[in-house]
C-alpha cells in the first residue's frame, strides 16, 4: 500500500519549537522588521517641514516691494506692487527648516503646486504593494515559500539602496514602487512558512512572535530616524540589512514540509521533518509515513497538480469564509492606516509619537487599557493610541485565523488576495483622514470615530460564522477547508510544556508507539 506523509501528526509528535524553527523564526522575523522600517520610513522621509518663500527677484531687489507675506511660513504666493499695480506671483524658491534633517520634500521641492506628487506616489505605492503581494504569493504556492522570500528580500534591498541615491523625483518614485512590488511578496509566504513549520498548538505563538518583529521595526525607527535625520541615510540603513538576512536564509531555513508534501515531494518533506526531530533528539525513524492516520493530510503529486486555484471557488463554505475574512482585513486596514498616517499630524514630537504608537501596537497583542484624566492635546494622542491597540489585536487574530483556515495548496494566494483587499483600505485612509474638512455638519470630528465603530461592529458579528482553527489540523486541500468545523490535531495532547524531562520522554514514546501501531494495521 502506498504510504503518505502525515505532516500534522509528525509535527505534533515532535512538539514545541526546536532549533530549526527558532532559526527560521529569527531570520524571517528580521526580514519582517526590515519590512516595517521600509514601509513606515515615509512617516519621516515624507514629513513636510516648515518652509518659507525666498524669491530670488525679491532678494536681488528686482521687485520694489516691502510686503511681509513673502516671509510667512508655508506661503506659496505673495503680492507686490509694480507700476502702481498690485500683482500676485508664485514663489520661485524656498528655504526649509532642517530641525528634522533633510526630507524628500526638501530634496525635490515637493511643496505648494508640487505637493500632490507625494500623494500620488504613495497611492500608487499601496496599489503596487497589493499587486506584488498577489503575484509573490502565487509564486510562493507554485515554487515554494523559501525561494520567494529570499528573492523578494534581496531585490527589495537593492531597490531601496538605489532609491537612496535618487537624483530626481522620477528616479525616487521608480525605485520606491519597485521596492513596494517586491517587499509585498514577503509577508504572505513568511506567514505560511512559519505556520507550516510548527505543531498546531504553537502556530499562534510563532505568528504573534513574527508580529513582534514588526513592532520592533516600527518602534526602533523613531530612534534610527532621530540619529540619522537625512532621508537618504535613513533609506540606506533600512534597506542594507535585507541583503544579509536574505543570504542567511539560503542556508538557515528549510522549505515548508506541508508545501513539499502537497506537491508530492514526500522524500524532501520527510528529510526536513527528520532534521526538525533530530534537533530535539527525538527518534522518529520509520514513522514518517503513516497510512492509517493521515486520512487526507497528504496528497500525491497527481492530486496536487489537479488542485487548480479555480477549484477553490467551487467550495461554498470556503468562499464564504474567504469573503468574511476579506471584510475583516479591509476594515482593520482602514482603521489601522488612518491611525498610522495620523501620527504625523498629532500634537507633540513626531519621534516620541511614533515610538508610543509602536509600543501601544505591541500591547495590542496582549491587552487593552483605558487612558483618562489627560489634558485635551494629550487626550487626542492617547485616544488615537488606544484605538490602534485594539485594531492591532483584531487584525493579528484575523491573520492567524485565516492562515490556519486556508488550504496549504493555495494558502499564500488566498492570504495575498486578503492583502490586496486590505490595501484598498490603506489607499482610502489618507482621504478618510480629510473627511471632516469636506463635510460641513455639526460635530464633524465625530465622523471618523462613528465610521470606525460601524465597520468594526459589523465585522465582529460576521466573524461569528467561520469555524474555530486553534490547535486544529491544517487543511491541505480546498476540499478539507470546505467544512463547518476542523478536527483536532491529534487525539493525544501535543504539548509537553510544564513536564519534567522524564515525563516528556514518556509522552513522546507513547505517541511514537501509537504511530507504529497504526502503521502496522
Amino acid at each position: 500500500m502506498a504510504r503518505h506523509l502525515d505532516v500534522n501528526q509528525y509535527l505534533t509528535v515532535v512538539g514545541g519549537i526546536g532549533r530549526p524553527q527558532w532559526i527560521a523564526f529569527i531570520l524571517i522575523g528580521c526580514i519582517v522588521m526590515q519590512f516595517g522600517w521600509v514601509m513606515l520610513s515615509v512617516i519621516f522621509t515624507l514629513k513636510v517641514p516648515n518652509f518659507r518663500c525666498v524669491d530670488e527677484d525679491y532678494l536681488t531687489g528686482v521687485l520694489n516691494t516691502n510686503t511681509s507675506d513673502l516671509w510667512k511660513d508655508g506661503q506659496c504666493t505673495y503680492t507686490y506692487i509694480e507700476n502702481n499695480t498690485t500683482l500676485t506671483k508664485k514663489c520661485g524658491k524656498f528655504v526649509y527648516n532642517r530641525e528634522h534633517g533633510e526630507t524628500v520634500i526638501e530634496r525635490f521641492n515637493l511643496v505648494c503646486d508640487r505637493k500632490y506628487i507625494t500623494t500620488i506616489i504613495e497611492m500608487v505605492y499601496m496599489t503596487v504593494v497589493g499587486v506584488g503581494s498577489l503575484i509573490g504569493s502565487a509564486l510562493g504556492d507554485r515554487f515554494g515559500r523559501k525561494i520567494v522570500i529570499i528573492v523578494a528580500a534581496l531585490i527589495t534591498s537593492v531597490c531601496g539602496i538605489i532609491q537612496a541615491f535618487s537624483v530626481n523625483i522620477v528616479m525616487y518614485a521608480t525605485f520606491r514602487l519597485l521596492s513596494g512590488l517586491f517587499i509585498a511578496s514577503i509577508y504572505s509566504p513568511s506567514s505560511s512558512l512559519l505556520t507550516e513549520m510548527v505543531s498546531p498548538r504553537r502556530r499562534p505563538d510563532i505568528l504573534n512572535g513574527m508580529a513582534i518583529f514588526w513592532i520592533l521595526g516600527a518602534s526602533s525607527l523613531s530612534l534610527i530616524s532621530y540619529l540619522l535625520r537625512d532621508w537618504w541615510k535613513l533609506l540606506l540603513f533600512c534597506n542594507a540589512p535585507g541583503l544579509l538576512f536574505g543570504i542567511a536564509m539560503i542556508w538557515g531555513v528549510y522549505e515548508s514540509p506541508h508545501w513539499l508534501a502537497t506537491i508530492g515531494k514526500t522524500e524532501e518533506a520527510l528529510e526536513v521533518l527528520e532534521k526538525i526531530a533530530k534537533a530535539k533528539n527525538i527518534d522518529t525513524s520509520g514513522l514518517g509515513f503513516n497510512t492509517s492516520a493521515c486520512r487526507h493530510d497528504d496528497i500525491t503529486k497527481e492530486t496536487a497538480n489537479k488542485e487548480s486555484f479555480l477549484q477553490v471557488w467551487r467550495h461554498k463554505r470556503l468562499v464564504i469564509h474567504f469573503f468574511l475574512f476579506s471584510y475583516g482585513w479591509l476594515t482593520c486596514s482602514i482603521c489601522y492606516y488612518v491611525l498610522m498616517f495620523g501620527v504625523r499630524t498629532l500634537p507633540g514630537n513626531i519621534y516620541i509619537n511614533n515610538f508610543i504608537s509602536a509600543a501601544v501596537e505591541a500591547l495590542g497583542y496582549l491587552l487593552c487599557f483605558l487612558v483618562a484624566w489627560l489634558d485635551p492635546d494629550k487626550l487626542v494622542t492617547a485616544m488615537s493610541m488606544v484605538g490602534k491597540l485594539c485594531i492591532t489585536s483584531a487584525w493579528q487574530i484575523i491573520i492567524i485565523w485565516s492562515s490556519e483556515l486556508y488550504p496549504t495548496t493555495h494558502r499564500c494566494t488566498l492570504l495575498a488576495l486578503n492583502t490586496v483587499i486590505s490595501k484598498v483600505g490603506s489607499v482610502l485612509a489618507p482621504f478618510i483622514l480629510q473627511l471632516e474638512d469636506f463635510i460641513d455638519i455639526p460635530n464633524e470630528k465625530l465622523i471618523i470615530p462613528i465610521l470606525f465603530v460601524a465597520l468594526m461592529a459589523v465585522g465582529g458579528i460576521l466573524h461569528i460564522i467561520p469555524p474555530e482553527t486553534n490547535q486544529r489540523r491544517l487543511p491541505e486541500t480546498s476540499e478539507e477547508a470546505n467544512v463547518s468545523s476542523f478536527p483536532v490535531a491529534i487525539d493525544q495532547p501535543c504539548d509537553t510544556n510544564g513536564m519534567s524531562e522524564d515525563e516528556e520522554t514518556e509522552k513522546h514514546d507513547l505517541l511514537l508507539e501509537s504511530m507504529k501501531t497504526s502503521q502496522s494495521v
